[in-house]
């Protein structure tokens, strides 16, 4: 170097401003990248095992998973599988994409109203099986009413009550059951979940 040459002017626009990180611009976006990529995918890859577990499930020791259960078992290999993902984007640089971005964008939209679907698709099948089950005790107390007095026809309030066959009906999804019960009729419960109709065939 020429101790008699000047040195290099500084362009003020390429000087960071003081107390910013000069490596921030591309470790954050980078950072962020990593988070919605595991936000975003992890949905999707977890889908499919939860169906593949839900499979294998009853032929393994005769293991039923469902719901969020299934969800979180599904899980972890999910994540694995997003991990190898995340590593190999990060070598390719798909931070730096736009398209990628976006992308990353409808998956967050796809993958999470998936799952929101499954839950709610789970809770239903949930509610519906406690509805029936406390449909087939009404209609075994109805039952055993017609064999002790006889008749063809029982309201409800004479089954439920603690000296009674039923001691307390505890609704399970603002479920509404028939006052009157008509022997050999299928029972029909409104109003499950506020939309749905139950019905219920002794």
């Amino acid at each position: 170097m020429n101790p008699n040459s000047a040195p290099n002017p500084i362009d003020p626009s390429e000087t960071p401003p003081p107390g910013e990180n000069p490596g921030a611009a591309k470790g954050g976006p980078k950072k962020v990248w990593v988070a919605v990529m595991f936000l975003a995918v992890t949905p999707l890859v977890t889908i499919p095992f939860g169906f593949i577990f839900s499979w294998l499930a009853p032929l393994v020791g005769g293991l039923f998973l469902t719901g969020l259960g299934l969800l979180l078992v599904a899980a972890v290999p999910a994540l694995a599988v997003v991990a190898w993902l995340v590593r190999v984007g990060l070598r390719r640089n798909w931070a730096g994409s736009p398209g990628a971005w976006g992308l990353l964008g409808a998956f967050l939209f796809i993958g999470w109203g998936a799952v929101f679907w499954l839950l709610m698709g789970a809770r239903a099948s949930s509610d519906q099986k406690a509805v029936m089950g406390i449909a087939r005790q009404i209609s075994a107390a109805a039952d055993q009413y017609y064999l002790e007095y006889g008749g063809s026809s029982v309201r409800l309030e004479e089954l439920v009550g603690p000296d009674r066959y039923i001691k307390q009906i505890y609704p399970v999804a603002d479920e509404t059951y028939p006052s009157v019960l008509i022997q050999g009729r299928t029972i029909t419960i409104t109003g499950v979940a506020g939309l749905r109709t139950v019905t219920y065939a002794p």
